[in-house]
């Protein structure tokens, strides 16, 4: 399994398991959090491929963070990123999802 870390916004591909130790120990993950109503919802950097792949895959891109939502309507709903602006997108939709209300009101 690859590790990568967070440098700025970037993504970086680890060269050793220690490298990506020693940065993980301190590194801030958190891309963004916020409260709405009974709901959490929290985007973070994953440190790891996420993306559960075939090993025939030549050109897989990693899933690397994730927005879930804690409580509310939609809890344990959850989306993968490959990159630190998708993940801030993403995780703007999840707080408006959870300002809609009810998952009766989803809309895909």
């Amino acid at each position: 399994m690859k590790h990568y870390i967070l440098i700025g916004k970037q993504v970086f591909s680890c060269k050793t398991l220690e490298e990506w130790n020693e940065w993980y120990k301190h590194a801030p993950r958190v891309v963004a959090r916020d409260t709405v109503g009974k709901s959490k919802v929290s985007t973070i950097f994953l440190a790891m491929d996420y993306g559960f792949h075939s090993p025939d895959i030549k050109y897989h891109r990693p899933l690397l963070f994730e927005t879930m939502i804690f409580g509310g309507d939609y809890k344990q709903k959850c989306w993968r990123y490959h990159t630190w602006e998708e993940a801030e997108a993403g995780h703007l939709k999840a707080v408006e999802l959870c300002k809609k209300g009810s998952i009766d009101n989803e809309q895909t």
